[in-house]
């Protein structure tokens, strides 16, 4: 990325613009679900109600709550010193432990000092089928999910209008309330249409709504409501299950219901640790001087000189919120500190599959990148095929993932990052090969901009193109029609990244080899 940021437009220059733009084109997402997968570390949550989780910065196992674990782990862990609760979400703390290859059988016991929490037996619970469990104090039960732990679920309710009503007020046309019913939820929550929940607080984000649950694997069924007016007016009656999503986000005019709030805000939220805690100064305005985010692609991109710097600190480290564009589905990034990368390649969050917060620790596996979300290594059926890693349909000698999901394997996929491309796909005049025939646009015509980036309207999508746009970075998108490719108003080097992506010829040469 580095060669990219830094380059400059001229006739000598614009080659090794267009070679770094190719190499460096979204990557495709992680292999099916069909494949076999193991994760390469357990995440451990940890609740005490009377919120006193101690000082583990003493060094001294008396000051603090931590976990003693042993069984198929990398680590070594002894009872003075035990693995501190270093990371926090919604729920309270939470601490990883790395996994043996294939573990299944993971010993722990909460304590501090001597004193033990829970229970006062040796525990267990298998990482291969929950890599994510949930403790709380005084309580002996291992939770396999956040609801079930915590026995409620949240709803965060948002209207832009700022008017959530008197909900003290005796008449349910004075404030927005829940209608809620079904088995899901504790037969104290269900409620009457002319007498729905009332909130039980506001945060930054809205009027927020606990909801007490019997039954975590049932859905809960919830109308937003002030009298009979319903939010959306028109949306149907909705519903979420628990074990999925112990909170939801909900802006009101939306049906969508939202599992993050940064789904639900376009906000990309990253948490960042570093076992030595040297974040740096992030006073100073040279960054060379702290650790620091830059991004790309789905959101603002700032200069590599100036990096985000963080919204908060928690226990964790410092927090990074990110704007995202419209309709962006992931992000490249970058943790950086002057010139020197952590892990090192660029990186790329992928909403679906990543969700809209992550939480990174220095020296991360560039693929696995996250303590949280979980995500799953995948196991090599295939030692002598470094491309695969199971048979599948393809066999072990051709690739098989279907990376966009759009049910054609890599092997008949012509362009396996793009779902709207593969072998069942009807041919359009954008100049894609969609239907993977090996003919572009056959049965096209073409014109000034009829097909995307082809800006000199000659049918191809090559070096050309890319000229243009790259003579006209940094200005209006009026400077050059059709430039502005995503549409932000700005003509930028993401632009011709994105045309990279759609060149008809081989490295964007069609006119022969540079």
């Amino acid at each position: 990325m580095a060669a990219l940021k830094n380059s400059k437009i001229s006739g000598l220059s614009i080659l090794p613009i267009v070679f770094v733009l190719w190499v460096t084109a979204w990557p495709l997402l992680a292999p099916s679900s069909d494949a076999h997968h193991t994760p390469d570390h357990a995440v451990i949550h940890y609740f005490r109600a009377d919120g006193d989780y101690g000082d583990h910065t003493t060094g001294d196992f008396n000051d603090f709550w931590g976990l003693h674990l042993w069984g198929d782990i990398t680590e070594t862990i002894e009872w003075p010193n035990p693995k501190p609760f270093l990371g926090e979400d919604e729920y309270g703390r939470l601490a990883w432990v790395y996994l043996a290859q294939n573990a299944a059988n993971v010993g722990l016991i909460v304590h501090r000092g001597d004193v033990k929490d829970g229970t006062n037996a040796d525990r267990f619970f298998d990482p291969g089928a929950n890599p994510e469990i949930w403790l709380r104090s005084d309580d002996a039960t291992i939770y396999t999910s956040q609801a079930e732990a915590q026995g409620f679920v949240t709803v965060h309710y948002h209207r832009d209008d700022g008017d959530y009503g008197n909900p003290a007020s005796p008449d349910f046309n004075d404030f927005w309330g829940l209608h809620l019913w079904g088995d899901a939820i504790d037969p104290s929550e269900l409620t009457n249409w002319p007498d729905p929940k009332r909130t039980d607080g506001f945060d930054s984000f809205g009027a927020f709504f606990t909801i007490l649950l019997q039954d975590a694997t049932q859905p809960v069924n919830f109308i937003v409501h002030r009298g009979d007016q319903k939010d959306p007016a028109s949306g149907p009656d909705r519903s979420f299950n628990p074990l999925d999503n112990p909170s939801i986000w909900l802006q009101s005019e939306d049906n969508v219901i939202y599992p993050q709030r940064g789904a639900a805000t376009k906000l990309a939220i990253l948490h960042y640790h570093r076992p030595a805690g040297d974040y740096g100064d992030y006073t100073s305005n040279d960054f060379n001087d702290f650790w620091g985010l830059h991004t790309w692609g789905g959101a603002d991109n700032p200069t590599w000189p100036m990096p985000l710097k963080p919204v908060a600190f928690d226990i964790f480290g410092p927090i990074f919120h990110v704007n995202l564009f419209a309709a962006t589905e992931r992000i490249g990034y970058i943790f950086h500190r002057g010139d020197a990368k952590d892990p090192g390649p660029d990186q790329f969050m992928v909403f679906d599959s990543h969700g809209h917060e992550v939480w990174q620790e220095e020296g991360a596996h560039p693929d696995r990148p996250y303590i949280l979300p979980v995500l799953l290594e995948v196991v090599d059926e295939c030692p002598n095929n470094p491309s695969k890693t199971e048979p599948g349909i393809c066999g072990c000698d051709l690739p098989d993932t279907d990376a966009d999901l759009d049910g054609s394997p890599h092997c008949v996929d012509c362009n396996d990052g793009d779902g709207s491309v593969h072998p069942e796909a009807e041919e359009l005049c954008n100049a894609v090969d969609d239907n993977c025939d090996g003919f572009i646009d056959e049965g096209c015509e073409c014109g000034p901009h009829m097909i995307p980036c082809d800006l000199d309207a000659d049918c191809d999508v090559d070096i050309g193109d890319l000229m243009i746009i790259l003579m006209n970075r940094n200005l209006p998108a009026a400077a050059s029609p059709g430039s502005d490719v995503d549409g932000d108003g700005m003509i930028t080097v993401l632009d011709a990244r994105r045309c990279v992506l759609a060149c008809t010829c081989a490295r964007c040469f069609c006119g022969g080899p540079p």
